[in-house]
């Protein structure tokens, strides 16, 4: 009996061993080990994620020119917005008020097309980058993911955009472009770590440990997150480097960002376990 409960304690004891070994693995150690894990097979996936990618493009295209065809097609019964306005500025004061009151209903359907424009961008965001991130963890994409995934979607967006007038409105009016500068490398670096937390612990909260993961760890997201901005750089510039113009330029360059971004997602999803915040 004496024998038997001292293997049961050093059996007991392997376990801990190994994750302590694997915890202890120095920085390039954890990304080789990460980068073996994520790319053993990954073929079949890049071409199901880029795919999804291309598709999300496309509908969002799609979703600007619908927007934009019914904004400029406003009508007030005396022309689009730009002739009502114009006309208000020409005629005198009594009859500038005569026209406010289609100016206001206007301006509802303007907001209204915005608005409707933004949630429609929101759910096909949700949807196609939502197969992605399943496609590249492994994990099946329904009904329930999607509606935590656009939830979140909606308030990461808030928490952006609320950033971004923060960071604008407390500095100089010259500061914009900075602001939208620091707000778009917060998007890009917290992005990849909070959706791969999400489509594996598949809670909302995952917006709060993505930025603990993000914060804490962020030795191990350095070189990722450097190396994803290059692939979009190349992404870029290789459509330009090859002298192609017009539709070609711009559908070699969708094609390799939308690759580029397959690839790093493989990466964030694996990384992502292994630190397990």
């Amino acid at each position: 009996m004496a024998k038997k409960a001292s293997i049961k304690r050093k059996t007991a004891n392997v376990e801990p061993e190994k994750k302590s070994t694997q915890n202890n693995q120095n920085y390039p150690q954890k990304n080789i080990s990460v980068i073996k894990s994520a790319f053993k097979s990954p073929g079949k996936s890049i071409a199901m994620m880029s795919l999804m990618d291309i598709l999300l493009y496309a509908s969002a295209y799609a979703i600007f020119q619908i927007a934009l065809l019914l904004l400029l097609s406003l009508d007030s019964g005396s022309g689009s917005v730009v002739g009502l306005l114009s006309k208000i500025l020409s005629l005198t004061q009594q009859q500038a008020e005569n026209l406010v009151s289609q100016l206001i209903w206007i301006l509802v359907r303007l907001l209204s097309i915005i608005i409707g424009a933004y949630i429609a961008l929101i759910l096909a965001w949700s949807l196609f980058k939502g197969i992605s991130w399943n496609i590249a963890a492994n994990k099946r994409f329904d009904v329930a993911f999607f509606r935590k995934f656009f939830l979140l979607n909606l308030f990461w967006a808030a928490i952006l955009l609320a950033l971004f007038l923060i960071i604008s409105l407390g500095f100089q009016q010259s500061s914009v472009p900075m602001s939208l500068l620091a707000v778009s490398f917060i998007f890009l670096y917290f992005t990849p770590i909070i959706y791969a937390i999400n489509t594996e612990k598949r809670r909302f909260g995952s917006i709060a440990s993505g930025l603990k993961m993000g914060i804490l760890k962020i030795h191990y997201f350095v070189l990722p997150f450097a190396l994803s901005l290059l692939l979009y750089y190349l992404s870029f510039n290789i459509p330009v480097l090859l002298r192609l113009q017009g539709n070609a330029a711009t559908a070699a360059f969708l094609l390799l960002l939308s690759i580029s971004a397959a690839v790093s997602r493989l990466y964030y999803v694996q990384m992502t376990k292994e630190l397990q915040i």
